[in-house]
């Protein structure tokens, strides 16, 4: 009784199936690029500091030193990730907030908090904060002193 290996359709140059795809449908399946595995890595950063909501009556100087903090552990967390920019004009940026108590903030307070986050990322990146597109998500779930998650993916200009 003999078997014969059959080849791959990846190495046939023969289109494959996939999940999800409807009946008759055929996709190409090609290998996930570079920045596109970059891009799908999730930092975890801590909760943004109260001094730099909007709506707090910190003076500037505790303000600056806060988002200069931010702004340096974000950049550091990109480095360490090993994100590179994805290709195109503007970057889709995931804010992704898990607040350390039951009271949900607003999602604009907390993106505006963010501003040494997003600073860190563009630094680390080497682009201009101005092509991200925010996506900001305040989750329901309690996390022990507060979480704050960001992923990037490529985007297209609206």
């Amino acid at each position: 009784m003999t078997t014969t290996k059959r080849k791959p359709a990846e190495a046939t140059g023969q289109p494959t199936r996939t999940a999800g795809i409807g009946e008759g449908q055929i996709a190409q399946h090609e290998p996930p690029r570079e920045a596109e595995r970059a891009t799908k890595r999730v930092i975890i950063l801590p909760w943004p500091s109260q001094a730099l909501s909007p709506n707090s009556r910190t003076h500037w100087r505790a303000r600056v030193k806060a988002m200069k903090a931010d702004k340096l552990l974000a950049s550091i967390h990109v480095r360490n990730a090993g994100w590179i920019a994805p290709p195109g004009e503007r970057i889709h940026l995931w804010v992704n907030f898990y607040p350390p108590t039951r009271r949900r903030p607003d999602d604009d307070n907390m993106l505006a908090r963010c501003k040494g986050y997003r600073d860190g990322i563009a630094q680390a990146l080497g682009i201009d904060d101005r092509v991200f597109i925010s996506h900001p998500y305040v989750h329901d779930e309690v996390r022990k002193h507060g979480e704050v998650h960001i992923s990037i993916s490529a985007g297209v200009t609206p």
